[in-house]
């Protein structure tokens, strides 16, 4: 189905500052979760586990008694987990299968999974990875999410498509150990059990005999790229991250009573002590990298030593949590598990560190409606006469400010009929206005949201800010009840009864929703005229134009004695010989000649 059958977006902005060259098909994850028991953050103690909400977002308390504001304090990473955005997963199908990702043209689709997702249980959680074709590293890089499309039966979901051609294997250590990519490097568990992860689900080992063994991965490289996210519960033991079944490829332990990292990646001789110290009970982001000649390790994102030398990576079989010689066993937690047959770049490594460990490679715009009003009047502007089909029709210097989803939800169709008739019975609905603003060369449409000044702006003759004022009211074109035919229904729209029931019949084969249609018609077409205008003096008036009101505003109106609180519905500047003139009308619209020679040739029908 088409995106405009989503109903919801949010945008997504990848921080440049957090990539140090620009790089290709890069896998950003993002994390939604929902929780209504959760309580919200204070400054108080807190014990490991402890779940708080903060601002947007869902934090986990990682090291006891912490006082830092989880998402705002600097290095609040040390002490929180991030469990992912606040969201309503009830917009959603319960697979998931109507969320889909599109690059910044919010039109080109990009490949994602869904690497956990849980709709029926509180905590509701989601966890998906999307493909970023170019992630640049000189300015921020944007793609968006769209989802809510309850009639949606095409799974949008391209794992595979998600990681590109250098991973050998990805596991996300959940409930599945299948491998997320096309080469089907699916694990074999040996007593490993789930548990709660850094991102997501992880799986726990128990020091003693648990493992998980990936058969005939069958690698043969010169180059190689083995990235982890682990959590060590101890220092006592020989605790194995992993092992192959070729002793001089890549095996990681850390040793006896001391919390080091042993790596054998360029023969049995060749190691890189490294003490981590406070790391212990913490998640860490481990990324080994081998380019031909020099080995690196990273450790949350520091290149903490490097080996040089020649040798060609092969190994059939991969040991994750064990040394499958002695037996020896890792007593933790492993989360995240990447093999690329290529030395990934710092860059990447820097990005996968800001990714999948302190949570700031991007950040997760607010949800915005794509069926409200405001996005609506936008959508039809860009369609018609900014980025229609029929190219002749577009206005090349006419750009649209971008759109935040406000207003009403509603569907609107409209077919052969003039554009602005049709924005004002869309806009109509909020008692929203629209402007096109000149800068230079350039013009801008924007949506009017009003702004309700009643208590603070007055206009009246009596306080010298309002002249010449005249009150127009007619009610000749008013209706209240709404006989309608759409595409395959019939209906009704409406309340009243007796002698305040007006009908009107209206017939609109493009669309069966009779309510939003015949909402659109009362208020934007069949309304009650009274209109309040005005010269208003520029000198000595205390409201000042564009800084106390402006077009869309409600404000208070005293007219003979009586006192209005209504909308500036009309703007006229005069620029002439005589200086600046304003004029105003306050109330609704008065109707023109072009509507009531509309409405004549609609009553010949």
């Amino acid at each position: 189905m088409a995106l405009a059958d989503y109903g919801y977006k949010r945008k997504i902005i990848i921080d440049h500052l957090k990539v140090d060259a620009t790089e290709t098909n890069y896998p950003a994850m993002s994390k939604f979760y929902s929780d209504s028991s959760v309580p919200a953050w204070t400054s108080s103690a807190y014990v490991v586990g402890n779940i708080v909400k903060n601002n947007s977002g869902y934090y986990k308390c990682a090291t006891a008694s912490t006082a830092k504001e989880p998402g705002v304090t600097a290095s609040w990473q040390d002490d929180w987990i991030w469990l992912g955005d606040e969201f309503d997963f009830t917009k959603i199908q319960s697979d998931g299968k109507d969320i889909r990702f599109t690059a910044s043209d919010e039109t080109t689709l990009l490949d994602y999974e869904r690497e956990l997702i849980e709709t029926t249980t509180e905590p509701y959680q989601l966890v998906m990875h999307v493909r970023i074709p170019s992630v640049s590293s000189s300015v921020d890089t944007d793609y968006y999410m769209f989802y809510n499309n309850p009639d949606e039966t095409v799974d949008g979901e391209n794992k595979t498509g998600v990681w590109d051609s250098n991973f050998v294997m990805v596991q996300h250590m959940g409930d599945s150990l299948a491998d997320s990519t096309i080469n089907g490097n699916d694990g074999t568990n040996y007593g490993t059990t789930v548990v709660d992860g850094l991102n997501g689900k992880a799986r726990s080992f128990d020091g003693v005999d648990d493992y998980i063994k990936v058969n005939n991965i069958g690698f043969n490289s010169s180059e190689i790229s083995v990235q982890y996210n682990i959590n060590i519960k101890t220092d006592t033991g020989k605790n194995y991250a992993f092992d192959t079944n070729n002793e001089r490829d890549p095996l990681m332990k850390y040793e006896d009573n001391d919390p080091s990292i042993v790596i054998w990646g360029l023969g049995v001789t060749t190691y890189s002590p490294y003490t981590q110290g406070s790391k212990l009970n913490l998640w860490t982001n481990y990324t080994l990298k081998y380019n031909g000649t020099t080995e690196g390790l990273y450790i949350n994102n520091v290149n903490v030593d490097s080996k040089t030398g020649s040798e060609v990576i092969n190994f059939t079989d991969l040991w994750i949590g064990e040394c499958y010689l002695l037996g020896y066993s890792l007593n933790g937690y492993i989360n995240e598990v990447r093999i690329s047959n290529i030395a990934r770049s710092g860059a990447w490594i820097k990005a996968d560190d800001a990714n999948l460990r302190t949570w700031d490679l991007q950040s997760i715009g607010v949800e915005v409606a794509t069926n409200a009003t405001e996005y609506l009047a936008k959508v039809l502007v860009e369609d018609n006469i900014i980025s229609a089909t029929d190219t002749d029709r577009n206005v090349s210097i006419l750009t649209s400010t971008e759109k935040l989803g406000l207003g009403s939800v509603q569907t609107f169709e409209s077919v052969n009929e003039p554009l602005l008739k049709a924005l004002e019975k869309l806009l109509s609905v909020d008692d929203y206005g629209h402007k096109i603003t000149l800068d230079g060369t350039e013009l801008t449409y924007d949506v009017i949201v009003p702004v309700d000044r009643t208590d603070s702006v007055q206009f009246s003759n009596k306080i010298f800010n309002l002249d010449e004022a005249t009150r127009t009211q007619s009610s000749s074109n008013y209706k209240t009840f709404v006989y309608f035919e759409g595409t395959t229904v019939t209906g009704t729209y409406g309340t009243d009864t007796g002698l305040n029931r007006i009908e009107v019949f209206v017939k609109d084969s493009s669309t069966d929703n009779t309510t939003d249609r015949s909402k659109q018609e009362l208020n934007g077409r069949y309304y009650k005229t009274d209109a309040i205008d005005g010269k208003i003096r520029i000198v000595g008036n205390p409201f000042k134009y564009k800084t106390d009101y402006d077009l869309g505003d409600y404000v208070t109106v005293i007219f003979d004695n009586e006192v209005f609180e209504v909308q500036i519905t009309e703007v006229t500047e005069t620029y002439d010989n005589n200086g600046f003139r304003l004029d105003l009308t306050f109330g609704t619209p008065r109707r023109d000649f072009a509507d009531m020679i509309t409405d004549i040739r609609e009553s010949e029908k």
